[in-house]
């Protein structure tokens, strides 16, 4: 199977997880494309080899070669390209911004489109909709058959605007990543458009979820340093905690704007440096780094939190966790025993966790590990769940009566 993937930006940090889909696309055989409409980094090739990009994988970025082309390319198409930008014009004063990056995508959209057209894969997708939406009505007026499938979660749906409702409208298959997003869908899709609710997946790369150099008294959070992401609520409790027991370590992995000011939080609660942070790492060092701590915490209250991959490789490398609400989050954690939700902002709940998970037994520790682990495993594989979206391609197109897809090797 051919199948170009559509990216605002390719590969941001906090989305390692897009790389193990593709990854786990071609470890199957399938061949896929990487399309981005934002333009690439000052410094792009040495973040990709960081990242980890393949460099057999094809990205294909914006360039200014392809900037002096526009001009001819949007008359050719200008036909759907007035057209779409009325719908958009009608949306400006409502919403402004989404607006106006839909009439500066417009362009690269429609090169995109262009390009996909002339190299016939079997299947579009939209990693993430919104302005890549724009590629669709594209694609249809070219007259191309290839199948048009969306991911509609997280971000889209907090954004809920005339962008993630094209991206519903145009595609031929829909997936999102919860069933909490259901019946958002339900209401929105075209009769008849096929819905499918596929576990955003996880690479399975470690043996063994227990360590015997587990340190009882290291804590750990990874998250993007952004307010919503709440850091400063996983430090106040570590404070609180750490006030009972000086032993206690904190390490906090990822970056952002946040962290000069999460810095300066942590220096006032916890002044001796039990608090440390080691900015973005690799997702193995990260991981390794998870088999060795007892506690795992994330305590975000952005709008757009949905069953964090974070929390997956936590539970995989075997560390307890306390999570907080966000929607979907029991089809992640389903028992209480896997894990503790709670609400970001109680403190008291919060520190009610952490006094239980320190207080677990040794064997009920050993048998959380092997039931989480089990359930990453059998639920949330990157393996698994592309092979999910495979079956979905296949018979979204044979519905199409089209010509049934090969599942296991590209052509």
């Amino acid at each position: 199977m051919k199948v170009s993937y559509i990216f605002p930006q390719f590969l941001v940090p906090s989305q390692a997880f897009a790389l193990s889909d593709i990854l786990a696309l071609k470890n199957d055989g399938h061949a896929v494309t990487v399309y981005t409409i934002k333009p690439p980094a000052k410094n792009q090739r040495q973040l990709d080899l960081e990242r980890g990009i393949p460099p057999d994988l094809p990205v294909m970025r914006p360039a200014l070669g392809g900037a002096a082309r526009w001009l001819k390319l949007c008359w050719r198409s200008r036909a759907v390209l007035w057209r779409l930008s009325g719908q958009i014009l009608k949306n400006i004063r409502r919403q402004p911004r989404a607006a106006l990056g839909a009439l500066l995508a417009l362009p690269r959209c429609a090169e995109i489109a262009e390009h996909i057209s002339t190299q016939a894969p079997d299947v579009v997708h939209l990693f993430w909709s919104r302005h890549a939406s724009l590629i669709f009505p594209i694609l249809k007026s070219r007259h191309s058959p290839v199948l048009r499938s969306a991911f509609v979660g997280a971000y889209d749906l907090v954004a809920d605007d005339f962008l993630t409702r094209m991206a519903i409208d145009e595609a031929d298959v829909l997936f999102t990543h919860a069933e909490a997003n259901r019946p958002y869908l339900s209401r929105r899709a075209q009769a008849g458009t096929p819905l499918n609710v596929v576990h955003r997946g996880i690479p399975i790369s470690i043996d063994a979820a227990d360590s015997p150099q587990r340190d009882r008294n290291l804590w750990l959070t990874a998250a993007a340093l952004y307010p919503s992401k709440n850091v400063a609520s996983v430090i106040r409790a570590f404070a609180r905690a750490y006030g009972h027991d000086a032993k206690l370590r904190l390490e906090i992995f990822g970056d952002g704007p946040d962290r000069a000011r999460l810095e300066k939080l942590a220096a006032a609660l916890v002044p001796d440096g039990a608090v440390r942070f080691c900015g973005h790492v690799s997702r193995e060092n990260l991981m390794a780094r998870m088999q060795q701590a007892a506690l795992f915490l994330l305590l975000s209250t952005k709008p757009s939190e949905r069953l964090p991959n974070v929390i997956k490789e936590a539970m995989l490398a075997g560390c307890s966790i306390i999570v907080s609400q966000s929607e979907g989050i029991e089809e992640l954690i389903p028992d209480t025993a896997l894990g503790k939700i709670v609400n970001a902002d109680d403190e008291p709940a919060i520190d009610r966790a952490v006094a239980e998970l320190a207080g677990e037994p040794a064997a009920a520790a050993a048998v959380r590990r092997t039931a989480a682990r089990h359930l990453i495993e059998q639920k949330f594989s990157a393996a698994h769940s592309m092979q999910q979206y495979c079956a979905a391609w296949a018979a979204a197109q044979s519905a199409a009566d089209g010509p049934a897809l090969p599942m296991g090797t590209a052509e």
